[in-house]
C-alpha cells in the first residue's frame, strides 16, 4: 500500500519510540517494554504483576532484568523460545502534510509531562511542538521566504539544552526561540 516507516527514533529517556509513516503521515507513538532488550511485553497480554511506570523505571533498570514477561514454549534444546509478538502503538499524531523530519525534545522525560514533546517539519506546514501525552499541537513556529510565504523547513533539530530550534531551509538556517511559538 505503501505506507512505510521513514524513521524511527528513541525518546531521549529512552522509554518511548517514535515511528512516522510515508503516505498517512501519522506519527505512532510506542511505549518501550520492560523486560530486556531481547524480548516485547505487549499491550493486551496478562501478566502476573505490572511493570513499573515509566516513572517508577529508568532504561538502566530495565536492560538485561526481566519484568514479568510471558511464558514461551520450550524449543526442544532445554531453552525457551521468545514469543515475539507485535506492538501496539500508545499514541498516534497526524501532521497535515508528507513529514520531512521530527526530533525529540532533549531533555524530555516521562515523569514530566510538561516536557513530553516533538518537534515536527512538514511540507507547506509550519513547524508544530507536539504533545507526547495526547497528539495535539502544542505550538507552530512559522518562517517566512522572500515573499512572505510560509517556508517548510527541510530539517529540523533542537539545541542540547531545549532553547532554541534549529531548521534548515533552501540555503539557510533559521534559529527559533523555543519559548516564542509565533
Amino acid at each position: 500500500s505503501g505506507n512505510f516507516i521513514r524513521g524511527c527514533t528513541f525518546s531521549p529517556d529512552g522509554l518511548c519510540v517514535l515511528t512516522c509513516t510515508a503516505s498517512d503521515n501519522l506519527f505512532r507513538l510506542y511505549n518501550t517494554p520492560c523486560t530486556s532488550s531481547y524480548e516485547a511485553i505487549i499491550d493486551g497480554v496478562e501478566m502476573k504483576s505490572p511493570c513499573p511506570t515509566p516513572c517508577e523505571r529508568s532504561l538502566e533498570d530495565t536492560v538485561g532484568k526481566e519484568c514479568n514477561k510471558p511464558s514461551a514454549p520450550n524449543n526442544g534444546h532445554g531453552t525457551e523460545t521468545p514469543k515475539i509478538l507485535p506492538w501496539n502503538s500508545a499514541l498516534t499524531a497526524k501532521e497535515g502534510d508528507s513529514v520531512r523530519d521530527y526530533k525529540w525534545y532533549p531533555l524530555m522525560s516521562s515523569c514530566d509531562p510538561s516536557s513530553c514533546i516533538f518537534l515536527s517539519s512538514s511540507r507547506e506546514q509550519p513547524m508544530h511542538l507536539i504533545d507526547a501525552y495526547d497528539g495535539s499541537i502544542r505550538c507552530s513556529y512559522r518562517a517566512y521566504d522572500d515573499v512572505d510565504a510560509i517556508e517548510a523547513a527541510s530539517s529540523v533539530t533542537f539545541s542540547p539544552d531545549g532553547q532554541r530550534i534549529v531548521a534548515g531551509f533552501n540555503r539557510c538556517v533559521k534559529v527559533f526561540h523555543t519559548a516564542i511559538p509565533g
